[in-house]
């Protein structure tokens, strides 16, 4: 027992600890208990080696090998998972994007190059160096946050 009561903190205790957070990391995914498993583990290896080392920097030790691991393991899951991701859902929590290139009645003549349209159930601000009146039909062809590029749609008698 050391001088803080703690009997499970020897280098079986360590080892055992990081090994159960490690397999938690299956019934709480998130990839983030593994690291600190890795931590725990790699207490416990140097606790094997050197068994008189206190509480205190046993834990010292179990809190730096855990960020260590933590960021090591930010790092590679960034560079092997990072990538692939990012392209797949580069248009995340960007629905704006879904309106390019589809068409929608004006609800309000432009002026001075705005004007507005609804889609679904909103209301949305639109920009264009058109002049146009309510009802016609324009084309989206660009998003700048919460606005809209639009131009008048092409009709078949206009071409």
């Amino acid at each position: 027992m050391n001088e803080l009561g703690i009997s499970f903190l020897s280098d079986w205790g360590w080892v055992i600890c990081g090994i159960l957070m490690m397999m938690a990391e299956f019934a709480i995914p998130g990839i983030f208990m593994i690291w600190i498993g890795i931590g725990a583990v790699l207490t416990g290896i140097i606790c094997m080696f050197l068994p008189d080392l206190s509480v205190s920097v046993q834990l010292l030790i179990f809190a730096v090998f855990s960020m260590i691991s933590v960021f090591l393991g930010w790092f590679i899951y960034g560079r092997v998972f990072g990538k692939s991701q990012k392209e797949e859902y580069s248009d995340l929590n960007q629905g704006t994007k879904e309106f390019i290139g589809k068409k929608y009645p004006l609800i309000s003549d432009v002026k001075n190059g705005q004007a507005q349209i609804k889609i679904g159930d909103s209301v949305w601000p639109v920009r264009t160096e058109e002049n146009m009146r309510t009802g016609e039909m324009v084309t989206v062809s660009k998003v700048d946050g919460m606005v809209l590029y639009v131009s008048k749609e092409m009709g078949k008698n206009d071409l």
